[in-house]
């Protein structure tokens, strides 16, 4: 699961012009900042859970971030055709990922 992150944080900083476009286009104000700081816990928490260093904090910490990504970022309800079987696919792929998180966290003993 770590390396999702990893390779999901280390994607967006080798595209971040293609990344801060993309985040525009679905209407994110403070495309900085957010980038950044979905870099910073991507990259951090894919770390953080990959050598087991606070393994629950990161795991919540990616809870946090990956419910309101995928709700803005997956939003098939709106969309017809192709596309909302493609961003359904996503979103049900993230919520996946939501829920393996939550195994970790309440799995792991300690931090």
């Amino acid at each position: 699961m770590a390396g999702l992150f990893l390779w999901s944080g280390v994607g967006k900083l080798l595209e971040f012009k293609g990344a801060a476009g993309y985040m525009a286009s679905e209407g994110m104000h403070l495309v900085m900042m957010f980038l950044l700081g979905a870099i910073a816990l991507e990259l951090g928490g894919g770390l953080a859970l990959l050598l087991g260093w606070y393994s629950r904090l990161a795991a919540l910490a990616l809870i946090v971030f990956s419910i309101p990504a995928t709700l803005i970022f997956h939003d098939f309800w709106p969309v017809a055709g192709d596309g909302r079987m493609m961003q359904t696919i996503m979103f049900l792929k993230n919520m996946s990922i939501v829920g393996g998180q939550l195994k970790v966290f309440g799995l792991v003993e300690g931090g």
